[in-house]
């Protein structure tokens, strides 16, 4: 995979990774796989996008999140300027639990989070704060790491396209909502960070933000191996 730092010729056609060659060349098989199931049968292409988008495995996430945008802003006559990404926990865990694409936006899969965990269900294993975003079961909220749990998967996110509101403050990583109840948490492709800034999520707190901001709490594309 790329590293930034380095001037080898070819790296600057390769996506960011910190994988070894094996793991490297097995992640590469997967993006054909689901490009290959995403374009459909070569004799019959039917470009029909999978239900739920491994979106670590595109090599330009950016470009499919902008395309979320762009989307909605068509649908519903906004301006494409005065919109911005925002991310739902489903209470989904695997691809293969979503039965159908959401109204609007996309289920995305693949990433992981650093600094923190993700917790589903409550001490009496009941869903905490249970919610519904276009139809789609949501819940969940930012929780202290287990021991030795370094980068815990997520389950399915829910991304959709918002119209940016006029308490937001725009920034160079994105809007600002200064809502004490939610982390604006931000998305890199690998553990590098970095250079392999993507764009900002957004999840549900019950502690104060500034604790996820001193512990670093961010999503990870993929795994350093």
């Amino acid at each position: 995979g790329r590293n930034p730092f380095s001037r080898a010729s070819w790296e600057r056609l390769a996506w960011p990774s910190k994988k070894s060659l094996g793991s490297w060349f097995s992640e590469l098989l997967q993006r054909v796989e689901q490009l290959q199931a995403w374009v459909g049968p070569s004799d019959a292409p039917t470009l029909k996008r999978p239900i739920s988008l491994w979106l670590s495995g595109l090599f330009s996430p950016t470009a499919f999140l902008t395309a979320i945008m762009q989307v909605t802003a068509r649908k519903n006559d906004f301006p494409l300027d005065n919109m911005t990404i925002e991310t739902h926990v489903t209470t989904l865990m695997t691809p293969a639990d979503a039965l159908q694409q959401p109204e609007e936006g996309a289920f995305i899969h693949g990433l992981f989070m650093q600094g923190a965990r993700w917790a589903l269900k409550d001490a009496d294993e009941q869903l905490w704060g249970p919610y519904k975003v276009c139809g789609v079961q949501c819940a969940g909220y930012l929780a202290d790491s287990y021991l030795k749990e370094l980068l815990p998967p997520m389950p399915l996110l829910f991304v959709r396209a918002v119209t940016v509101k006029d308490s937001w403050i725009p920034d160079s990583v994105g809007y600002l909502r200064n809502d004490p109840s939610v982390y604006e948490v931000p998305i890199y492709l690998t553990t590098q960070r970095g250079p392999t800034y993507v764009t900002l999520g957004t999840l549900r707190s019950k502690d104060a933000i500034s604790k996820w901001v001193l512990s670093g709490v961010a999503f990870i594309m993929q795994e350093d191996d």
